[in-house]
């Protein structure tokens, strides 16, 4: 969102953080829509059967994608390489999420 933008320009003191039109240009090339019509840009060449890098942008879709063992699984393989204070650190709402 806009004030998202322009906190992140604050914080990296950016000097152009009132140009309306630099912005909107930010704005524009920050969108899911934006992002989705560009899927090189965020992941490999992939295989013509897999789904897009990019691909509808809700939260907790990946319960559509993933099996219950998938889902297990990676879990797992969090929780072995993190403890619970790691993964709340960066990810607070975490269990909102399992």
């Amino acid at each position: 969102t806009r004030n998202v933008i322009l906190r992140v320009a604050a914080f990296l003191d950016v000097q152009q953080h009132n140009n309306q039109e630099l912005l909107q240009c930010v704005l524009d090339h920050s969108s899911f829509d934006k992002m989705k019509q560009n899927q090189q840009r965020w992941s490999s060449k992939r295989p013509s059967d897999q789904t897009d890098f990019v691909r509808k942008g809700i939260v907790g879709d990946w319960r559509t994608m993933l099996s219950d063992d998938q889902a297990k699984r990676l879990l797992e393989k969090l929780h072995a390489k993190f403890t619970m204070e790691e993964i709340l650190e960066i990810w607070p709402n975490y269990k909102d999420y399992i």
